[in-house]
């Protein structure tokens, strides 16, 4: 085995330890190893922990050299985000920079299912011929992964008001999918989009004055019960029918008898109006029927109902 200045075969192999072959195949001292300089790691800001459905997700990331000097897309620096599930990734997005103020800014408001997730935000150098490049070496990357959440909540713009348009976001009950509606009307009827709860569920509502832009339209009438009859009924037969309110605002409840009394079998629903039940005997009533609307107004009215034999 050669010794120290003496000659090898070009080799690491054949010099004592800690000594290596050089260019002149000379067995000489191992060179120190080079530094490896520390690739920078993004520092992300403006992350909450829990999210509501449809809620618009915005970070802004930066990182700096030693020197405090700002990474910059100009010297080949780049920011990927993910968001990613158990499951794997969902989405991806570049990082938009923003020269003012030096930082990247990542924005998601695609609608998520309710569940955890996190953002893995990539610092890369991805330009060769670049400041980075030279410096770190292009297609060195750095990242964090951060944790959040989408919560199932539900929020109603307008608060189940039906004079006003407005605008739910919330989670199905019968599904789970993430709900983002405006009011609408359809052939007429008022489709309004409410929260019960921290659910979000659809509502089909017929205006009394007619339904225009999302909105019932506001009647400048008394409210008043507008049902004039109500059909006859036969004994040992089962009936329906349903009182009906005009004027004031909408949604009217709190149907009541307030004199009177059913044919007997028969109920009032105090929520709709409906009357049904099967009649147990042949009878004549005039029952008084009392309802409120939203803003607090009532009205009264009388009205006879018959029931024939079976």
């Amino acid at each position: 085995m050669p010794d120290e200045g003496e000659e090898c075969d070009g080799t690491y192999f054949g010099c004592p330890e800690g000594k290596t072959c050089d260019q002149n195949c000379l067995c000489a001292e191992k060179p120190a190893p080079a530094s490896v300089k520390q690739f920078p790691v993004p520092r992300v800001e403006g992350l909450d922990s829990e999210y509501g459905p449809a809620q618009t997700i915005q970070l802004t990331v930066a990182s700096s050299k030693e020197n405090g000097q700002a990474l910059t897309p100009k010297e080949g620096y780049g920011v990927i985000a993910y968001v990613q599930n158990e499951s794997g990734r969902i989405d991806g997005m570049f990082g938009e920079y923003d020269n003012g103020a030096s930082v990247w800014k990542v924005k998601y408001q695609n609608m998520l299912p309710a569940g955890n997730y996190e953002w893995k935000i990539i610092l890369v150098c991805s330009k060769n011929g670049t400041a980075c490049d030279s410096e770190y070496g292009a297609g060195n990357q750095s990242w964090v992964k951060l944790p959040f959440a989408i919560m199932r909540t539900c929020t109603d713009s307008d608060g189940f008001d039906l004079y006003v348009k407005g605008k739910t976001i919330g989670f199905s009950k019968l599904n789970d999918r993430a709900i983002s509606a405006e009011d609408s009307c359809e052939n007429g009827a008022l489709t309004e989009f409410v929260c019960d709860g921290i659910w979000a569920r659809k509502e089909t509502v017929v205006c009394s004055e007619g339904c225009g832009d999302g909105a019932c339209v506001a009647s400048g009438l008394s409210l008043r019960i507008d049902t004039g009859a109500l059909p006859q009924g036969k004994a040992g037969t089962p009936y329906f029918a349903k009182l009906a309110a005009r004027g004031g605002r909408q949604p009217y409840s709190g149907w009541e008898v307030v004199n009177g009394t059913l044919p007997e079998g028969m109920r009032l629903d105090l929520e709709t109006g409906e009357i049904s039940g099967i009649p147990m005997r042949a009878s004549e009533t005039s029952p008084t029927f009392w309802v409120q609307d939203s803003a607090g107004n009532t009205a009264r009215k009388s009205i006879g109902m018959v029931v024939s034999g079976g």
